[in-house]
């Protein structure tokens, strides 16, 4: 009997043994340094041309990445009037750890205003990468939660009377937007000597080209009369070609000196 109970203890101690054992055997096992890339898109970028967006691309997993390719996508939805092509495809080279990639897509017929704009990078799935799950960035301007359209925004920065007899002035325009300014108007306009906004003595004309996102230019505007003891005035987008963020902001006042 005592020799029976022996055997029995025995046994279950030993079984016990077996299902504590096989516990540890069959968990989940410890993560290791695997080595791998993880390639994640860092930027979608306006270029300084409305049909141009640049993308960023890095690798910060532990290893090196092979060729792969980027897909970037327009969600602007089914416009018939922008044509059928929605996606844009842009090779990665090899990226080795901790390195990065831009280069710019062209996307005509549309342009940086038909987004928001997905970029996923590695779109075939071709590489092995330690998080799987990262690799695409979606991009739109919001204020307030509200999806808006990127404008640009004109304004005059600076005025240089240059030649006051000939009634000459150098304008830097500068564009403060987040897309380029298309092509515009900048009109002079000298005021008559104390008739500041009454009388016009004389009113010029000229054409500014285009000016991308955050640039600057400078254009000479000649009245051909001069601005000696009065007051001038300048407005840029005079025609209102440029749909602008800011329509309150495009116009300077200056002031000549003395004869």
């Amino acid at each position: 009997m005592l020799k029976n109970l022996v055997v029995i203890i025995s046994l279950c101690l030993f079984l016990g043994g077996l299902s504590v054992n096989a516990q540890v055997v069959t968990g989940p096992p410890v993560a290791k340094n695997n080595n791998l890339p993880d390639l994640v898109v860092t930027e979608i970028l306006y270029d300084s041309v409305p049909d141009k967006i640049r993308v960023r691309v890095m690798n910060q997993g532990s290893g090196p990445s092979s060729i792969c390719h980027l897909a970037l996508m327009s969600l602007v939805g089914q416009d018939a009037s922008l044509g059928t092509k929605r996606v844009w495809s842009m090779e990665i080279p090899a990226l080795q750890s901790g390195k990065g990639f831009s280069n710019t897509i062209v996307i005509s017929p549309l342009t940086q205003s038909n987004g928001p704009w997905k970029a996923v990078v590695d779109r075939s799935n071709k590489v092995k990468e330690s998080n799987e799950s990262n690799n695409q960035l979606t991009y739109q301007l919001s204020i307030g939660g509200s999806v808006i359209t990127p404008l640009p925004d004109l304004q005059i920065t600076r005025a240089v009377l240059i030649d006051a007899t000939n009634g000459e002035v150098s304008v830097e325009v500068t564009n403060s937007g987040a897309v380029l300014a298309t092509a515009s108007k900048l009109r002079l306009i000298v005021w008559e000597m104390q008739k500041f906004e009454k009388e016009i003595a004389k009113e010029a004309f000229v054409n500014v080209p285009s000016i991308g996102p955050a640039k600057k230019i400078n254009v000479k505007i000649k009245a051909g009369v001069p601005i000696i003891s009065t007051k001038f005035s300048l407005y840029i987008d005079i025609g209102e070609q440029v749909p602008e963020k800011n329509e309150n902001n495009n116009r300077y006042e200056g002031e000549a000196g003395k004869s």
